[in-house]
């Protein structure tokens, strides 16, 4: 027990350190949902200011969540990561043939966030256990990630189709899954196949939400990942609810009565 609370302190002095250091260069991953900007929002705070953050940190601890992103090839998964981490791109397609991993940390309403990405290549379907996926898609991570990104070319309408069968399959196999879909590709308007309206319509029956963005140029990446911390943010507060009906209402249930 005193080994794994030293493994989990080393590690979030670990991050913080890194957080402090991209501070001092400007590249510090800064989300602000209140700025229309796509841009990465790069600031160098004083040393009070992190030492306040540190500070919070240490009470709150670090929030680990592991998000997939899965789709047909030539969908852009990779592109959408690329943007942003690197803020670039690769013009060049090279099919993923294995899953990579990359960790980013993030700021956003004075939290900060550790973030496992899963770029995972096209799966012909989603496993039905963690056990299945162990022998079939070893080390995809999707059972066990928190978010599940479901990415689909807005001029391919048969991507499309690919994300709700696969949604289909997550609802049926995987336990309250937390679902974005996302529609890349906006740049292509002209040779779009999957109208913005229905896919809107459709996507709100799946009750998850629904974000356009554009990898080749950068266009509302930055609202993806926020829309994705939104959606963590969400399930949380739910949880903490129902926590505290359940032990509001333990408590009253015990509470001895004086007659």
């Amino acid at each position: 027990m005193q080994q794994r609370e030293q493994r989990d302190s080393d590690k979030r002095r670990h991050v913080r350190y890194q957080l402090v250091n991209m501070e001092s260069m400007a590249s510090y991953t800064n989300i602000n949902p209140t700025n229309d900007n796509d841009c990465m929002q790069g600031s160098i705070e004083n040393m009070e200011t992190c030492a306040k953050r540190r500070d919070s940190d240490e009470e709150e601890g670090m929030r680990e969540y592991s998000i997939a992103f899965l789709g047909s090839c030539q969908v852009g998964k990779t592109s959408i990561i690329q943007q942003f981490l690197h803020h670039n791109i690769d013009n060049a397609y090279t099919p993923s043939t294995t899953v990579k991993k990359y960790h980013k940390a993030v700021f956003m309403d004075g939290k900060i966030y550790d973030l496992t990405l899963r770029d995972c290549p096209g799966v012909t379907s989603f496993p039905e256990s963690p056990l299945a996926e162990f022998s079939t898609y070893k080390g995809y991570g999707m059972h066990n990630s928190q978010v599940i990104v479901l990415v689909y070319d807005t001029s391919n309408e048969d991507t499309f189709n690919y994300v709700r069968s696969l949604k289909d399959q997550i609802l049926k196999y995987k336990s309250n899954p937390l679902i974005v879909v996302v529609g890349n590709k906006q740049d292509l308007a002209a040779d779009q196949r999957v109208a913005r309206t229905d896919a809107q319509q459709i996507v709100k029956g799946w009750k998850c939400p629904l974000v356009f963005c554009s990898a080749k140029y950068n266009w509302h990446i930055i609202n993806l990942f926020t829309e994705i911390l939104k959606v963590i943010e969400c399930q949380a507060d739910a949880k903490k609810e129902d926590a505290h009906r359940y032990s509001s209402h333990f408590i009253n249930f015990n509470r001895c009565k004086v007659s």
